[in-house]
């Protein structure tokens, strides 16, 4: 092909230009979503309906946005267990902030903070930065025997304290927060859109530049929505939001943390409350719950493009309330921001980018006593005897996709949970030993030690 996005006369290679995101003409296995209905006669003949005008068994009515519901398929999610730190979820309360239920009262330590240390703790099991196998991150990470493992009892204990004897540990944690840019706003907890254009496809204008330059020492390190810092410096863009950031809801409730002005929920055992079952939560507030549950697992960035959902979820004018996609919103349109095929864009995003979907690396684990084990997720051998990630990739991660390892948390013979300082001990299963050993060698797959 010829012809680049950009405008530019040179050859566009649709697999490698980051102007892509893989968008392969001819490729079917994609992401998509459209919208759902469903209309229930009951037993007394009453219709109930997510349809307007539905008066009578097979009347089609017309689609009500604020009632129907939407699906979207997305590519496998290979830490099912784990929540990535930032999720759908949050997104669309940074999106309708006056619908947020947590934002309504005080600030409750399990509820708002728990989850956010918890989240960064698990990336140790999926992330080499964040495992702390790396020698830049060694004893500085949320590896179970890492100076970051924020679950230990003695940082529970701390961080639950709301006195000001550990008011310097709370802010501490607190600062290193990183927050979105905020443009020309001023404002104190911005949210990613106050950076990004006009909604598309009205408009097809770049994103603000930086305002700041962006800030890698800051967490979380995983990238954002304007893409990996060292892509941009080599096209010479200097985009705000190279880093992923929290969202501005989360952002309020670790700044009324760090200050102390929080609640914790008293429980038996000095532990997080346990979930309350779906039928014990008031039937006017279940549909939420739902809501919430099911998108809980996703990806709310960083948006380069996404997983699940693109940068559009951020847009509240794209949606006729939380959770609700708008009725001109036409199916297909969101997925069309997509990677095609997506086992393109798992196989490029390898690194800090969303590992609780797609590892990173993975661990065996050997007892608190030994050192873990770490490999790289995407290991082993093709049907060629070809490395994985060594000629090509892109192809590659077609054929090895439905072979590779699913991280879980390990149990141990009473099937209870394994922990290790107050962390989940998580492994990888189900991996097709196939890719294991080259088939034209014999060669096998060497992993390396965790020495902490």
């Amino acid at each position: 092909m010829t012809g680049a996005p950009d405008g530019n006369d040179r050859a566009y290679q649709p697999l490698i230009d980051q102007f892509a995101y893989f968008n392969v003409p001819g490729w079917w296995d994609d992401t998509c979503g459209g919208e759902i209905d469903v209309t229930v006669e009951m037993e007394d003949g009453t219709l109930l309906s997510t349809r307007s005008g539905v008066t009578a068994p097979g009347d089609e009515g017309t689609r009500d946005a604020s009632r129907g519901g939407w699906v979207v398929t997305a590519p496998p999610k290979y830490a099912p267990d784990m929540y990535h730190v930032v999720t759908i979820k949050d997104r669309v309360f940074e999106a309708f902030q006056d619908f947020d239920p947590t934002l309504k009262g005080p600030t409750e330590f399990w509820r708002d903070i728990y989850p956010i240390l918890s989240r960064a703790v698990n990336y140790g099991w999926v992330s080499a930065e964040a495992g702390g196998v790396t020698p830049e991150n060694r004893n500085l990470a949320h590896g179970p025997k890492q100076a970051g493992n924020l679950l230990s009892q003695a940082n529970l204990d701390k961080f639950k304290d709301p006195s000001d004897a550990s008011k310097a540990v709370r802010t501490q944690i607190y600062k290193i927060m990183r927050k979105a840019d905020p443009g020309d706003t001023g404002k104190e907890f911005p949210t990613l859109r106050d950076t990004l254009p006009p909604p598309p496809p009205e408009s097809a204008q770049p994103p603000a530049t930086a305002s700041r330059s962006a800030r890698g020492n800051k967490m979380p390190k995983l990238w954002g929505t304007a893409g990996k810092p060292l892509q941009n410096q080599q096209l010479g863009n200097d985009f705000p939001n190279q880093y992923l950031s929290l969202t501005a809801n989360d952002l309020m409730h670790m700044s009324d943390w760090a200050e102390g002005n929080f609640e914790v929920a008293s429980t038996p055992d000095g532990g997080p409350p346990p979930p309350v079952p779906l039928a014990d939560i008031p039937i006017a507030d279940q549909p939420l719950a739902m809501d919430c549950a099911a998108v809980e697992p996703t990806i709310g960035g960083g948006f380069h493009p996404g997983i699940e959902f693109p940068y559009l979820i951020c847009y509240r004018e794209k949606f006729e309330g939380p959770f609700r996609v708008k009725a001109d919103i036409t199916p297909g349109s969101v997925a069309a921001f997509m990677s095609s095929p997506w086992q393109g864009d798992y196989w490029s995003c390898n690194t800090a980018w969303w590992p609780v979907q797609r590892p990173d690396i993975v661990f065996k684990y050997h007892g608190s006593e030994s050192p873990r084990t770490y490999c790289e997720w995407f290991r082993g051998f093709d049907q060629d005897g070809n490395p994985l990630s060594s000629t090509d990739g892109y192809n590659q991660m077609v054929y090895a996709w439905p072979k590779l390892g699913i991280v879980l948390p390990l149990r141990d013979e009473t099937g209870a949970v394994v922990t290790e300082n107050g962390s989940i001990v998580f492994e990888e299963f189900e991996r097709d030993p196939s890719l294991n050993t080259n088939p034209v060698t014999g060669q096998t797959v060497v992993c390396d030690d965790d020495m902490h």
